[in-house]
């Protein structure tokens, strides 16, 4: 028996000595999964592997006794997956959480999160140093912090984005275009012009910029807070919402928007025919159009128009929970927090392996350098740096060039927030009538996003009348007395 426990040490011993790199990795080692949602037509696996490899090479050097394993959930399924996964009980230690994805309040109310304020104080150096202050309090739930912000475009612009050619065809100053008046003399000009090109992009998902009202912080469908006047108002009684709505409608009746704008649904695929004067930003306004140029793949430039509020919701949009039941939160929150200290590992992460799945074409800073990232067909890896946590250490790329991650990060500072920062609406009281309300709405949206009612009074009175006879006045009380209480605190 002896000589049997011997040999069998011997036969471990030689194992590890013919494959010492992998013992070396592992040995002693817990391993901390990170689920995030990713596009599985184009993350593969070996690809994987490979980031994972690089990645784990950079927290040993980090003296991290923990590997990380990424679990990529498809994007559609992601929600419903973790809830499983929670329900269940299967092991996980780090999850891409926000207010609409995986939900935070959820997990909170369902107790799937780890409170995090003495684990961000012992290993979470790097965490807090780079966070925004101001968005501790969207992650703060009783006074504790459950999960970790990202960085963010937690205000939105809103920008024409004009095709460049048409715009040095006419002369047209757009620069000095920044309203839905001041807009009609370019499509007056396009229409009269270029019979190829509809003036104006708007479809069942997209609006025209500048017809939603910039003061106006949505609430709950069919609500908003009226941040001029501090109040909640019905949004299509909203005066200003109905004044830019109506002017939509004029321009559809001249013929700037196409007639069956309505049924159009997939935006990306209309706007990069070039076949449209005048479309939305991608989500981020350039002052040189250089990223809606990358984007839509031909020449833009931007004028400016208005910058949303902040608010808990944006705070919330992506943010990395630790699971309650996580087996080592300790070791997760020392690799997330390497993470957000080491910008080569963020982007590793996000940006996948050089020569693989991007190339430098810049290294003049090595800190900072610009890379050129595979797409289509060709692109195996891929992850949001946002959700991933550091945003602003991203490198230039298509995805974002330095300037543009400049421009999010000054209009994070000259922002403001909404009067209701803070505030969580809980929808357990009024979910029935909201749904029969978000119904309605995703109707009606489609039409008022692209003008394309007959009699614009008419319609706005069928809608609200509609939204009546589903609740909405018994939402707005419910609203209104859950923001009461909300400010006696």
């Amino acid at each position: 028996m002896k000589m049997g426990k011997k040999l069998l040490a011997v036969l471990l011993a030689a194992t590890c000595i013919s494959g010492v790199a992998g013992c070396k990795q592992t040995a002693g080692k817990p391993e901390i999964t990170w689920c995030l949602p990713g596009s599985m037509t184009q993350i593969k696996e070996d690809n994987q592997q490979r980031v994972e490899d690089a990645a784990n090479k950079i927290i040993t050097e980090a003296g991290i006794e923990a590997t990380l394993k990424l679990k990529m959930i498809d994007n559609a399924s992601f929600t419903e997956k973790m809830r499983l996964m929670s329900s269940s009980g299967e092991n996980y230690d780090l999850a891409l959480t926000s207010s609409w994805l995986n939900p935070i309040d959820d997990n909170v109310n369902r107790g799937g999160f780890m409170e995090l304020n003495e684990l961000i104080d012992k290993y979470g150096s790097a965490i807090k140093e780079k966070v925004d202050e101001r968005a501790w309090e969207a992650a703060e739930y009783n006074g504790k912090i459950m999960a970790i912000p990202s960085q963010n475009a937690y205000a939105t612009t809103k920008s024409y984005v004009f095709k460049k050619d048409l715009v040095d065809k006419y002369n047209i100053d757009y620069k000095n275009i920044h309203t839905l008046e001041e807009l009609e003399s370019f499509l007056k000009v396009v229409k009269e012009n270029e019979p190829g090109i509809t003036p104006a992009f708007a479809s069942q998902n997209r609006d025209i910029p500048g017809s939603e009202n910039p003061d106006l912080t949505p609430v709950c469908s069919g609500l908003g807070w009226d941040e001029v006047n501090q109040k909640l108002v019905y949004k299509y009684e909203d005066p200003v919402t109905l004044e830019k709505y109506r002017k939509v409608n004029e321009y559809y009746k001249k013929g700037y928007i196409a007639k069956d704008a309505a049924i159009k649904s997939d935006y990306m695929s209309e706007v990069k025919t070039g076949k449209y004067g005048v479309i939305s930003n991608p989500g981020i306004y350039t002052e040189d159009g250089s990223k809606s140029t990358n984007a839509y793949g031909y020449d833009c430039v931007e004028s400016y128009i208005s910058t949303t509020y902040m608010t808990t919701s944006s705070f919330q949009s992506t943010m990395t929970a630790v699971n309650s039941g996580s087996k080592n939160p300790e070791l997760a929150m020392q690799i997330l927090n390497l993470v957000w200290e080491n910008p080569k590992l963020s982007n590793l992460l996000a940006y996948g392996i050089e020569g693989e799945n991007y190339t430098v074409v810049d290294n003049s800073n090595p800190d900072m350098p610009e890379v050129s990232v595979k797409s289509g067909s060709e692109q195996t890896w891929g992850i949001s740096h946002n959700y991933i946590g550091p945003l602003f250490d991203q490198w230039g790329s298509e995805w974002n060039s330095r300037e543009a991650i400049e421009n999010i990060m000054k209009t994070n500072h000259d922002a403001k927030t909404s009067g209701l920062y803070g505030f969580r609406l809980d929808k357990e009281p009024i979910k029935t009538k909201l749904v029969q309300i978000s119904s309605i709405i995703t109707e009606v949206n489609q039409v008022f996003y692209t003008g394309s009612m007959s009699n614009f009074d008419e319609y706005v009175n069928e809608v609200n009348q509609r939204l009546k006879a589903a609740g909405i006045e018994d939402v707005y009380k419910e609203v209104q007395s859950q923001i009461d209480a909300w400010k006696t605190k």
